[in-house]
């Protein structure tokens, strides 16, 4: 027995080899594999085996369900009324689009300032006829005698919420439109006048006048005309809030038209103003106050920056 064994013996240790190569193969194969990137399932690969008879559509018309009554399914959708009036639906489709419409108000635009870096400093300048008053409203503020309340103003208009339906309120077209229109024939086109721009500023040369280095003579009536028409005013230069520190100092001139006013008395584009007659005018409300302060002054002193640098002129009104 023994004889036999030993003479089969490396039977039994070609058996243990193969088994430990066995297992040694395997662990190298998993090693290996686990260090071997793995290529990443594709999301929706078995969206084809759903039936298309399963498959739901992908866009639902949501106003079919919101027409029918929810506690009866049987019950068919009501019809649409036939009775309403044009007033209200015009009214609605305007709420409902968003597109505002022209505002009934008796309010004329005569000006705006518009702020670029702060809507808060951004005002603008109605009328109402029926008191033959001008008042300066700001984004949020309510209009007097009415229950109409500022949205935002641009250059050109003014936005309102008149109880929930959004209006607007724009300038004056009337020097636009006393301009002929463009015609189609090329003979009437060639012979269309136009008015030089430069007719706005009509007549104001003559009645300002420099006397000296930052002194002027102004005529009253040339002051009037200007200070009587703010649309007028609006159109001479733009006017913009300046900061300083956070904190503001005054109004910055851009833009300034030649023959304006403001050419006329010696300011330039980037002046800064600081005060009138002593007044500062920092904000547009203090502005408006030292307007109606100095409209009838008969001297007036503009203290400004220009160039980093605080100086004064003197205007003697006659």
């Amino acid at each position: 027995m023994k004889l036999q064994l030993r003479k089969y013996f490396w039977a039994f240790n070609l058996l243990t080899i193969l088994v430990c190569a066995y297992f040694l193969a395997h662990a190298v194969t998993s090693w290996i594999s686990g260090k071997l990137p793995h290529p990443r399932k594709r999301r929706g690969a078995y969206l084809g085996a759903v039936p298309a008879a399963l498959a739901g559509p992908k866009i639902r018309d949501v106003n079919r369900i919101a027409a029918r009554n929810i506690f009866c399914s049987t019950c068919k959708p009501e019809a649409p009324a036939v009775g309403t009036g044009a007033g209200t639906g015009s009214a609605s489709n305007a709420t409902a689009s968003g597109e505002p419409v022209k505002s009934s108000l008796k309010l004329k635009l005569i000006a705006t300032l518009v702020s670029d870096q702060d809507a808060k400093w951004s005002y603008a300048a109605l009328k109402d006829p029926d008191e033959d008053k001008t008042r300066l409203y700001g984004i949020g503020a309510k209009l007097a005698s009415t229950s109409a309340t500022i949205t935002d103003i641009d250059t050109r208009r003014v936005l309102l919420n008149n109880g929930g339906r959004r209006e607007f309120i724009e300038l004056d077209k009337g020097d636009d439109a006393s301009r002929p229109r463009h015609l189609s024939s090329p003979v009437n086109r060639r012979t269309t006048y136009r008015p030089r721009r430069s007719s706005l500023f009509a007549g104001l040369a003559n009645g300002v006048r420099k006397l000296g280095p930052g002194k002027w003579e102004i005529r009253r009536s040339a002051l009037n005309k200007v200070l009587g028409n703010t649309t007028l005013l609006a159109r001479s230069a733009r006017i913009v809030p300046s900061v300083r520190n956070g904190k503001p100092n005054g109004f910055k001139l851009y833009a300034i038209r030649p023959g304006s006013i403001y050419s006329l008395i010696g300011m330039s584009n980037g002046d800064t103003i600081h005060a009138i007659n002593g007044h500062a005018i920092t904000t547009p409300d203090k502005a408006l106050e030292v307007y109606t302060k100095v409209r009838n002054a008969s001297h007036l002193t503009i203290s400004f920056t220009r160039r980093g640098k605080t100086t004064t002129h003197d205007y003697t009104i006659r």
